[in-house]
């Protein structure tokens, strides 16, 4: 396939790659214009981005920031798997247009963090506060270098990266000039007791597991509640304690994974066994590992180093983390009047729908009481064309913040992969504000 050869320009501290004519490396039949290279944010650490402009109208067009999760697992991935404008074919070397594309009517930041995820390059943060720090320092300069996109802003995070963009929307609120307008959060890694304390409850009503093995989960439970009670800082929004979280993660995934799977159930998608959960995928791209590491690819986004998709040792480093109780900035969020959705998919058990209720419906900030008019909420069907999506719940707010949750039908902790229509739908209907 034919790629035209990127534009190379040093600005300010960063070295920038800019596609061509609207086409480039990460769809050449793209509308949209890309971009593409560093951000240097500490002395140690650069993180790789890229921005690709909406197929329609970009300079009116709303921006996302799409974080996948992990930690550790690449933004710039997701491009070419998920949500770009183009998708790799089965040789894992071939784009072909991708009908799900969020870039047709939205602008699309991707960012490699922390650490040395993906692209990016420099030791892991060793805090909390380094950490979306770091993020918010390289977002800005983004939004810096490109003006235009910094018209409607739309953080999204999946998994543990719930928490990076919500923590980011704090420290936005605080420092920068940047309009965002609302949180897209999927199966995320928040309100972790009560996540936990969902896995359990699902194992039990499921009845994934045996009696016996119930009656062991519900008994770690009360070690796994402690030892997150321990995690937490003095004062919402504190830095927590990593020795104290580290063993409050083990603890709490001691009591909810090995029995479940032991059972014969994927945590992620509790319809297969573990390591089958692309049976339920209605798009099966290609390997992006193969087309990040090709030569040609590599000169063309300015780069010199192995892509793998989950930088495991930053994984390692930060994913003790999934035991802090970050919901306190979303709360703050709420309180600013920004809108929040939250998503999650009725088969997955480690992120699952029933714990992300219980997080929402206990939030409660300055200017309004938001779990408690959110519970009090009717469930509402929303259907992509004549099929159910998911059930949806949803409190509005004087200050014109919003509080959404939608439970996913046939849908585990991969929501893109398993409703790709359905989760291109709902994003539009976000950014429109239907939602």
């Amino acid at each position: 396939m034919f790629f035209k050869t990127a534009a190379a320009a040093v600005v300010g501290f960063a070295l920038l790659y800019a596609s061509v004519n609207g086409s480039g490396v990460f769809c050449p039949s793209s509308v949209g214009k890309q971009y593409f290279g560093y951000k240097q944010v500490t002395g140690t650490n650069k993180y790789f981005y890229a921005t690709i402009e909406a197929d329609q109208s970009p300079e009116k067009a709303p921006t996302f920031l799409y974080l996948p999760g992990g930690p550790g697992q690449s933004s710039i991935g997701t491009i070419v798997t998920d949500i770009g404008p183009c998708t790799l074919k089965s040789d894992g070397k071939t784009l072909q247009a991708n009908p799900f594309s969020w870039t047709r009517t939205a602008n699309g930041i991707w960012i490699d963090a922390p650490g040395n995820t993906g692209f990016s390059a420099g030791p892991t943060e060793t805090t909390v506060t380094n950490w979306v720090n770091d993020l918010f320092l390289a977002f800005t300069e983004i939004l810096k270098e490109r003006p235009s996109l910094n018209t409607e802003i739309y953080l999204m995070g999946a998994s543990a990266d719930a928490s990076s963009v919500s923590m980011l929307m704090q420290i936005i609120d605080s420092r920068a000039a940047i309009n965002v307008k609302g949180i897209l959060i999927m199966s995320g890694m928040m309100g972790p007791l009560n996540i936990y304390r969902g896995s359990i409850e699902m194992a039990g009503k499921r009845r994934l597991v045996s009696a016996a093995a119930l009656q062991k989960m519900v008994q770690l439970f009360s070690k796994c509640k402690a030892a997150v009670q321990s995690c937490q800082p003095a004062t919402a929004g504190g830095e927590p304690n990593p020795d104290a979280c580290q063993k409050a993660t083990e603890v709490c995934n001691s009591a909810t994974v090995p029995f479940v799977e032991d059972a014969g159930h994927s945590i992620y998608d509790l319809r297969v066994k573990p390591g089958e959960e692309s049976k339920y995928f209605k798009t099966r791209p290609g390997n992006p590992g193969t087309f990040l590491n090709l030569p040609n690819i590599q000169r063309q986004l300015g780069v010199s180093k192995k892509w793998v998709e989950l930088n495991q040792d930053v994984f390692a480093a930060l994913v003790k983390y999934a035991s802090y109780n970050t919901t306190f900035s979303v709360t703050n969020a709420l309180d600013n009047g920004i809108k929040v959705l939250v998503i999650a998919g009725d088969q997955d058990y480690t992120t699952n729908a029933g714990g992300a209720l219980g997080w929402m419906t206990r939030l409660s900030g300055r200017s309004a009481q938001y779990g408690a008019v959110l519970a009090a909420a009717k469930d509402e069907p929303i259907k992509v064309g004549s099929e159910v999506f998911g059930m949806m719940k949803s409190g509005k707010f004087p200050n014109k913040a919003t509080f959404t949750y939608i439970k996913v039908n046939n849908a585990g902790h991969m929501l893109v992969q398993n409703q790709p229509t359905g989760m291109l739908q709902v994003m539009q209907m976000f950014l429109r504000g239907e939602i």
